[in-house]
């Protein structure tokens, strides 16, 4: 770590390592119009379209994939306008997670969720237009402090957008902390709720000696608890779960992905954690590489992407009084449609083929006899209730066993 650097060396740095990526991963493209980027509302791919803009002087065609028009789409033009590009909006289906079903299960191989890979099968709508994809997958756990250990600070039993670094040095057992703490695990219920008792101790003591076999390789080179963090973040890229989406990505063209570079990765491992929470560096640079691009709102939240903590939780604060005196809607925050990816279990609800899948999955044998450690009369009982309640947490629990299900029946 080098802390004694400001943070705006670092966003400089930042900007300069993101086109030099550009160029390199550019180089051998002889035609520039082939080039096409996946621009969402956020601030990912917002950056390195400035950036393709701003370094390499070249305008790639955009991509903006979802349900509505009214999502991501909205703001991506307006991003896309900015610096000249032209974005397209490719429309999802609402039956869309049980499309391509055999081709989501191949990418997949029981190793994801292979439901929820949106970026499949729209080559016919891409390839007239680009050869070459890029995206922003990458940026967000490195820059925007996506997975940093950190936990919201609560206002009136509800999260704000200020976050409080954890006393990770204080952690005796970090294998067993980070397994239970880290933003990217299955946390929207218990899944060991569902584990029969007897095998709960051995199933987690398993997974925590996984962690602190690659914990003790990391101790090498780590200097304390929040190296050791990173680098279980990093130890193997692929296990997270926006692999699906770059996978999927790739059936469309070539893909490539500018935060894959070592130059990035050196600059992300160098700077201090402080400057990663709360986007700061992203922010930043985004200053930089184009001011206008930074006012544009975020689709995630409908309020500027470039404001703070406090900006948000004052802003969200307010829509809350505004709504509730009102009743008015339009001052709630964006739901999963306007930010494409939709709920679990209502698409199961809603979806016969996936519903079907479900109750397959549930009694199947196979299933039953390779994970015989699961209460699947448990799961038999609290199945129909996820499902009829659309729970974001139940449908996804069961999308997961669907997708495992899909390759032992290959097998």
């Amino acid at each position: 770590k080098s802390n004694d650097l400001s943070l705006d060396y670092y966003s400089n740095e930042l900007v300069k390592s993101i086109g030099n990526s550009i160029s390199e991963k550019t180089s051998d493209i002889k035609d520039p119009s082939e080039i096409g980027l996946f621009l969402s509302g956020g601030m990912d791919t917002r950056t390195l379209l400035g950036a393709f803009s701003l370094s390499n002087n070249i305008k790639p065609a955009c991509f903006t994939i979802g349900y509505s028009k009214k999502g991501e789409y909205r703001v991506a033009k307006k991003v896309a306008k900015i610096v000249g590009s032209e974005c397209k909006f490719i429309k999802l289906n609402g039956d869309y997670y049980s499309q391509y079903l055999k081709d989501k299960a191949d990418l997949a191989g029981g190793m994801y969720n292979q439901f929820t890979n949106i970026f499949m099968g729209h080559s016919e709508k891409i390839s007239p237009y680009s050869r070459f994809l890029f995206h922003g997958h990458g940026f967000d756990y490195m820059f925007q402090g996506m997975y940093i250990p950190a936990k919201y600070v609560t206002l009136f039993g509800k999260n704000t957008h200020f976050k409080k670094i954890s006393k990770l040095n204080n952690v005796d057992d970090l294998a067993k902390y980070y397994v239970h703490n880290i933003g990217y695990r299955f946390n929207q219920f218990s899944i060991t709720d569902f584990v029969i008792p007897t095998y709960r101790g051995e199933m987690l003591n398993g997974l925590y000696g996984s962690v602190k076999e690659i914990l003790r390789e990391g101790e090498k080179f780590c200097n304390d608890n929040f190296d050791l963090w990173e680098y279980l973040m990093i130890h193997t890229i692929s296990r997270h779960y926006s692999q699906m989406d770059i996978a999927g990505i790739g059936t469309n063209g070539e893909q490539r992905k500018i935060a894959n570079d070592n130059n990035i990765l050196d600059l992300y491992l160098r700077m201090p954690l402080e400057y990663r929470k709360d986007a700061k560096v992203m922010r930043a640079a985004l200053k930089i590489i184009n001011p206008s691009l930074s006012k544009i709102e975020s689709s995630n939240t409908g309020y500027c992407i470039d404001a703070s903590p406090f900006k948000l939780t004052s802003h969200f604060i307010f829509y809350k009084i505004l709504r509730v005196i009102t009743g008015n809607q339009k001052f709630r925050h964006p739901g999963f449609k306007e930010r494409t990816w939709p709920n679990s279990g209502e698409q199961i609800k809603d979806l016969t083929i996936l519903h079907n899948l479900a109750n397959e999955a549930i009694n199947s044998e196979i299933l039953h006899k390779q994970m015989p450690y699961l209460d699947w009369k448990k799961i038999k009982l609290y199945s129909p209730e996820w499902i009829e309640k659309k729970s974001e947490g139940g449908g996804n629990f069961l999308m997961h066993l669907m997708s495992i299900h899909s390759l032992l029946k290959e097998i």
